[in-house]
């Protein structure tokens, strides 16, 4: 026979301490289940922040909540009234975004966005298009939101509806002006003959972010028909048109395409200035030039050659692949928007390359920076190698990388005396560091008239470097 387990005083005490275990493991799992539950339903907003230096303060920490109860009613003949419940908490939103949902896609509704929330609790969506539909309202705090979960369903079958009688084209030039025609109708599909009715044309689907622009707002002539002419989406992309009107069941037009215009421009797309380290072959990029039009739209047609040119002081080059032989234009093929190619050049500094083939050439800042140190390099000594006797000179050594770029780095560099058994020069031997990449050493002097005097300088990892001979008088 078992015992009865729900006492634990009748159990041996290996049975007892195991109904203990059990029951703190449990304890636990729920705990760890409360944790993420907990950490999941707090999604919706999140803050950090740091802070630096000596003291105490305080700080309030809340979440924000969702909206509730966000209702719609079963049926309305075109334009449907939302309404919700305000958010409860610390944190008090600015405001409210409301989102019409129908079938898998969804579209601002009541004239809501991020930039302009509605502050009260209910709005009135106006010439819904007929369908079913569902609403989500949005509680917004700064960068902060919180969404409500949907609305039941609304079904709108209006006595009076909008018909696109004369569509936008299925493919329209960026820029270009184009046009459709609204027909007032009745329930019965007829034409509604009625005129001075406002009708509003709106971009509906959006996926590039275009604006649209042109007579967006028509009277109804006496037809019943409102034709909105000359208007014009810039960015390229594929769009749909909301029409709507007070009374009246909205529609949305098929959706269609702006293609770009014809290129005017070249834009350099790789981040500027092009930098990198000098070099005798095409070393840095790829550097990608794009041909655009006059709205800022990547733009394909034929081939296109695009000439490159450097500035003569940089000793520049450039080549289709990484030290690649050199050329001087790259094509844009056909079907294409850009072409990519490498740079490289020997002189360090600041420096520009050119494009041109569109619209006006195009001027690229270029940084080269000094490659590797690997040489040393006397300057001047004297006066035609000649110098004073009895007076204090100056000497100075570069530190050079392989194309004659002073490389400024501290490397530390030696002077020693050389050349003639009487050639002793006070103040030598010396080890100083280089500014820019060059060592100055001063004091130096010699008592007395000489001939083939030489100086050499020394420096870790680099060969030593001996100067050109000179003399004393």
């Amino acid at each position: 026979m078992f015992g009865n387990t729900s006492s634990l005083a009748g159990l041996s005490r290996p049975r007892r301490e195991l109904v203990l275990f059990r029951r703190s493991a449990q304890a636990a799992i729920l705990g760890i289940i409360l944790s993420v539950t907990t950490v999941f339903q707090a999604l919706p907003a999140s803050a950090h922040w740091s802070a630096t230096g000596n003291g105490s303060t305080t700080a309030t920490v809340g979440t924000l909540a969702p909206p509730t109860n966000v209702s719609v009613p079963a049926r309305s003949d075109s334009d449907v009234a939302v309404g919700w419940t305000k958010s409860v908490g610390h944190v008090v939103p600015t405001g409210y975004v409301v989102t019409r949902i129908t079938g898998y896609g969804s579209v601002p509704a009541c004239g809501s966005s991020l930039a302009a929330p509605i502050t009260g609790t209910g709005c009135t969506d106006i010439s819904v298009p007929e369908g079913d539909h569902k609403y989500q309202v949005t509680a917004v705090y700064r960068s902060w939101t919180a969404a409500a979960q949907p609305s039941n369903s609304v079904t709108v079958s209006s006595r009076r509806d909008l018909y696109i009688s004369s569509q936008p084209s299925a493919s329209v030039m960026a820029g270009a002006k184009f046009s459709l025609t609204v027909q007032l109708r009745t329930l019965w599909e007829f034409p509604l003959l009625l005129g001075d009715i406002p009708v509003t044309v709106a971009i509906g689907a959006s996926p590039g972010g275009g604006s649209l622009s042109g007579p967006t707002r028509v009277d109804t002539k006496w037809t019943g028909t409102a034709t909105f002419n000359d208007l014009i989406i810039t960015k390229a992309g594929t769009y749909t048109l909301t029409v709507s009107s007070p009374g009246f069941a909205g529609t949305v037009s098929r959706s269609f395409t702006v293609t770009p215009a014809a290129a005017t421009q070249l834009v350099v797309r790789t981040p500027t200035p092009v930098s990198g380290v000098a070099s005798a072959t095409a070393n840095l990029g790829p550097v990608t030039v794009e041909r655009r039009d006059q709205f800022g739209n990547p733009a394909v047609g034929t081939a296109t050659s695009i000439n490159l040119a450097s500035d003569t002081s940089a000793n520049g080059v450039f080549a289709e692949t990484v030290s690649g032989p050199g050329i001087t234009s790259v094509s844009i093929p056909a079907g294409s928007s850009s072409a990519s190619f490498y740079y490289g050049a020997k002189i360090a500094g600041t420096t520009l390359f050119t494009v041109s083939g569109i619209g006006t050439p195009l001027s690229v800042p270029v940084q080269i920076l000094p490659a590797q140190a690997s040489k040393l390099e006397f300057g001047k000594i004297g006066f035609d190698g000649v110098l004073p006797k009895n007076v204090h000179f100056i000497v100075t050594v570069s530190v050079l990388d392989v194309f004659g770029n002073a490389v400024d780095a501290p490397t530390i560099t030696t002077i020693v005396q050389t050349g003639a058994a009487k050639c002793s020069i006070s103040g030598t031997p010396q080890t100083v560091s280089s500014v820019h990449g060059v060592a100055t050493f001063i004091g130096l002097i010699h008592n007395g008239q000489q001939d083939d005097c030489r100086l050499t300088a020394t420096s870790t990892d680099l060969p030593p470097k001996d100067s050109a001979t000179f003399k004393f008088r």
